[in-house]
């Protein structure tokens, strides 16, 4: 079954976690494997935020880039630590928080480029408000 950066965008808009989505998008086109994040930076920045880049791979394929701006104080402590030393999307890691997502911003990029769709999206943890700001991008081998 052929996908469209169209369908992937709908799916990335409507579903609790990208990370959650991506990984299901995965699975259907690419076959069982896991996603992980290869942290390419993650660095201190203005008024106690981070500052994190990063690259999503399903297997040894890339999948998307990130970055992301987040709020380590609205994090839970586990949730902190896992950021910093494991290869856990950051998606996967709130989850189970109660994350909420709330896309700003989700345009189709032009086919012939590596990437095929960009998101803006905040993310907020009830109780906490807005923990991360992110700026997504997904790349064509997602789609076809």
């Amino acid at each position: 079954m052929n996908h469209t950066a169209e369908d992937l965008r709908t799916c990335l808009t409507s579903g609790a976690t990208a990370s959650g989505v991506l990984r299901d998008w995965c699975v259907r086109h690419f076959g069982p494997g896991s996603l992980m994040a290869q942290v390419l930076e993650d660095r201190a920045a203005e008024d106690g935020r981070r500052h994190r880049r990063v690259e999503l791979l399903w297997q040894d394929t890339a999948v998307s880039s990130a970055v992301n701006i987040y709020l380590p104080g609205g994090l839970p402590e586990d949730v902190r630590h896992r950021m910093l030393h494991t290869a856990v999307p950051f998606g996967v890691l709130l989850a189970s928080a109660g994350l909420v997502r709330r896309t700003t911003r989700a345009r189709l990029l032009p086919i012939e480029g590596p990437y095929v769709l960009e998101v803006h999206a905040t993310l907020a943890l009830p109780g906490q408000g807005d923990v991360a700001f992110v700026r997504e991008f997904y790349r064509s081998t997602l789609i076809g």
